[in-house]
């Protein structure tokens, strides 16, 4: 745990969603969907109706099992939601500066490779010997890859939000605040279940490296950044029937490739 200056508690980021909960996730919105629940948002007062909503479409007709992954789903989203409402999810200013010094480190010791440096100083803050001769265009240039990879962790599923206005409670929430909201808590999902901060960092220096030791979550995590792939492929990758409007996790049919 850390602090920023104001001294509010900040979240870091951990693994705390596993590939199950990812699947699970993956199905809850799946359902949401499917059951073309964006046209009917505007009706549902709370989760008890959106759950009611997926009941009567018949989402969970293949019984108990099918059921319990969808609340699942919606319980691991209704957590993550209320975690993103209650803190400050490792703020911008806190994530940004760790890639940075992420990226930094991840070139300092490529360079001090090269130039001979024996292991025994590259272990010591190598970061410090190389960040004197960074200039602000490096930064700049830091950030508008890491923006394009960020950019690329965003979902959108299509569902409509509505103006939500209550005087007596001073509360004007607009679709754009909702989807800005929707983006950051998807990016943090992503983020934490990809290690992303020093994945990205690992991508942006070209190092295939991809901190899973799940093979087939591994090949997955290449799947999604690999813009020239659809979902179709990361979803068998998943271990989920891509063609199920609610799907069903099963044995994936693509092995991870072998490591050159």
């Amino acid at each position: 745990m850390t602090s920023d200056e104001s001294g509010e508690t900040l979240v870091q980021p951990g693994v705390f969603i596993d590939r199950g909960v990812l699947i699970d996730l993956f199905q809850f919105w799946d359902a949401c969907k499917a059951v073309g629940a964006s046209g009917r948002l505007h009706e549902l007062t709370g989760w008890n109706d959106l759950k009611a909503l997926l009941d009567s479409a018949g989402v969970d007709t293949d019984g108990t099992k099918q059921r319990s992954a969808m609340n699942r789903g919606m319980n691991a989203f209704r957590g993550l939601i209320s975690s993103f409402r209650s803190h400050r999810l490792y703020s911008s200013r806190v994530c940004w500066s760790e890639l940075h010094h992420t990226l930094l480190e991840a070139r300092a010791l490529e360079a001090l490779v090269v130039q001979g440096v024996p292991q025994s100083l590259r272990a010591k803050r190598p970061q410090m010997m190389y960040r004197v001769a960074l200039q602000e265009s490096d930064y700049d240039e830091l950030n508008a890859q890491f923006d394009t990879f960020r950019d690329s962790l965003n979902l959108d599923y299509g569902i409509d939000v509505i103006d939500v206005e209550d005087p007596a409670r001073r509360l004007s929430v607009t679709p754009g605040d909702i989807w800005e909201g929707a983006r950051e808590v998807w990016s943090q999902v992503l983020m934490d279940v990809l290690d992303a901060y020093v994945c990205a960092a690992a991508l942006l220096v070209e190092a295939k490296i991809l901190l899973s030791d799940d093979p087939v979550l591994r090949y997955a995590l290449e799947l999604l950044n690999d813009p020239g792939r659809d979902w179709t492929l990361l979803r068998e990758a998943l271990g989920l029937a891509p063609d199920a409007a609610f799907p069903t996790p099963h044995t994936p049919r693509y092995a991870p490739p072998a490591d050159p």
